[in-house]
């Protein structure tokens, strides 16, 4: 019973979701920044596109890609019947999503200037911003969480190369957030830079979460 759980198409298909959702998510923010005038993604976070008349596009890109990573999470937890890893890591990756879906139902504030038109200089956060950081807090912290609870998983497989892959995912990830968290608090000058730094943190959570879906697809 549990080989069929783990060779099942509908299992299958949740834990391709660990790849699909990131890879949506990255493709969606890439383009809209293109699009949106005035954008510049090295000061500006992924969030504040959700903001202003075309916001909705990001609002659906953090539900959409949100669900899919809850769906992975739940892919991982029946595949812990074969697999025997932590319970804490679908659990952490399900967390991930919901902060996605919480980050898109309460938009973020207004961020270096953008967008122009609605951009307060010294303006406190209002209670969707405060809400948003929080929620935005569940993806950047749980995915470090996840590679944590994860490298037992890979020190009884006997995999060193995943083992320092996955560590080094969470240890970076949370060093780059805490970096990126300075930045929006407009710390030492990396509010210049608070954009391109959300956007590592994101690239390197995402990529091996990415690759963990594919790790399972093909085991």
């Amino acid at each position: 019973m549990n080989e069929n759980i783990k060779s099942s198409l509908a299992n299958k298909l949740l834990i391709l979701c660990g790849a699909i959702g990131p890879i949506f998510l990255i493709f969606s923010y890439i383009i809209q920044e293109r699009l949106r005038e005035g954008y510049n993604p090295i000061m500006v976070t992924i969030s504040a596109l959700a903001i202003g008349p075309e916001g909705w596009v990001q609002t659906l890109t953090f539900l959409i890609a949100g669900a899919l990573i809850i769906f992975f999470g739940y892919g991982l937890f029946k595949l812990r019947k074969t697999e025997k890893f932590s319970k804490l890591t679908p659990f952490f990756i399900i967390i991930c999503g919901i902060g996605l879906i919480g980050a898109g139902i309460f938009v973020t504030d207004p961020i270096n200037g953008f967008p122009p038109e609605l951009y307060v200089s010294g303006e406190g956060p209002s209670f969707y911003g405060i809400i948003h950081k929080i929620f935005a807090g569940f993806l950047f912290v749980g995915l470090p969480l996840a590679c944590f609870a994860m490298d037992k998983y890979f020190k009884f497989k006997e995999d060193l190369k995943w083992r320092i892959y996955t560590l080094f995912t969470g240890i970076s990830s949370l060093i780059v957030f805490l970096l990126t968290t300075l930045a929006i608090l407009h710390y030492g000058g990396l509010q210049y830079y608070a954009g391109l730094l959300e956007r590592i943190t994101i690239i390197i959570g995402f990529l091996w979460m990415i690759l963990l879906s594919w790790y399972f697809l093909k085991g």
